[in-house]
């Protein structure tokens, strides 16, 4: 399952990450019923997102979540190797399309962040594969003078 960047951002803008990554797992829950789901606990209080993510996915499952569910448990480590598999494949994707001066599309690369800037120095909007509300993006976005209400068109 992947999560588009601007399903993220509307998670991110109402403070509710936890909510759509229990929502993911659920789903996921769902579809593959296993008799033991174990997840990464986003939230900080474990026991209480194993329980969200058990009540969202109907209950059918005994969910077990754990920060660093990924060290802890092989079968998340493998699914979290699957997972960064997936996201190389995509970005090669991306620089077949838009060059290798994309860097990693991680956001502390210097490669990616330059990359992002000159997109949006032309005026261009966010691309849709970036996720605006990361940290990185408020540093990037170029600065847009405030306007005043005279400046407005009646």
């Amino acid at each position: 399952m992947v999560l588009a960047p601007r399903t993220v951002d509307r998670a991110v803008q109402k403070a509710h990450l936890n909510v759509l990554e229990a929502e993911a797992f659920a789903r996921l829950i769902r579809e593959h019923r296993p008799d033991v789901a174990y997840v990464d606990a986003c939230d900080p209080n474990e026991r209480r997102f194993a329980r969200t993510v058990a009540r969202l996915s109907g209950g059918a499952s005994r969910v077990i979540a754990r920060h660093h569910a990924d060290r802890d448990f092989p079968v998340v480590g493998a699914a979290s190797i699957v997972a960064k598999v997936r996201r190389d494949r995509a970005l090669a994707r991306l620089r077949h399309r838009l060059g290798d001066e994309l860097g990693s599309g991680y956001p502390s690369d210097p490669r990616t962040i330059r990359f992002v800037r000159a997109h949006l120095a032309n005026g261009a909007e966010v691309p849709s594969w970036v996720r605006s509300s990361w940290q990185t993006m408020q540093r990037v976005m170029p600065h847009r003078p405030a306007r005043t209400l005279d400046g407005f068109d009646a």
